[in-house]
């Protein structure tokens, strides 16, 4: 929904604001569902036992493309950094949004991980909590920039803003105790059925 919120303000000169923020949302909103499905079973086979890395690198993709997609988004004059045309900039954000919606199922699991022995409901919250203070504080700061957070300089945000949360991830313990109990309780089940 941040997405939708921040891309929202970004006019392509061929198609209307309100028609753009529309179909930004949709693309954004649609590339994340897409992500999310496709999430437990890249990471489990994939990236099992190894989520920190699985977020780093979808992580420092998104940046990329946010960062592309930000510069492709023409200014006043029609100009853009990298000018590759609306249907471009359409399929960087739709990526960008699969990585996004590929990395949220990822960051719960991680979070169940951390907070254990504690519920699992305790990282669920505390996960939609940030998400929830996160997109209220880019509204407000999109609200309050005015024109000077418009257009590119918005995409950007969103760019900066997965950056800070690259940071902050490399000082997360990668631990697995919940992954591990799971896995000697499945494996003591399938014994006892043998």
């Amino acid at each position: 929904a941040s997405l939708s919120v921040l891309f929202a303000h970004s006019p392509f000169p061929a198609i209307g604001d309100d028609d753009m923020g529309k179909l930004l949302g949709l693309v954004s909103n649609g590339g994340t569902f897409f992500g999310t499905l496709a999430a437990a079973p890249l990471a489990d086979r994939f990236f099992r036992r190894r989520f920190k890395r699985f977020l780093i690198i979808i992580g420092v993709l998104q940046v990329a493309l946010l960062a592309a997609f930000s510069a492709s988004v023409p200014d006043k004059h029609g100009q853009a950094a990298l000018p590759i045309g609306a249907l471009g900039s359409v399929v960087v954000l739709t990526v960008a949004s699969v990585l996004f919606g590929l990395g949220a199922p990822v960051c719960f699991e991680l979070g169940a991980e951390l907070t254990f022995p504690a519920h699992e409901g305790v990282s669920s919250s505390a996960y939609s909590f940030t998400m929830n203070v996160g997109g209220f504080v880019l509204i407000a700061v999109l609200s309050a920039g005015g024109s000077a957070l418009t257009g590119a300089v918005s995409c950007a945000l969103m760019a900066v803003v997965v950056g800070l949360c690259l940071v902050m991830l490399l000082f997360v313990p990668e631990t697995y105790p919940r992954l591990t109990l799971d896995s000697e309780l499945f494996d003591q089940g399938c014994a006892a059925v043998r």
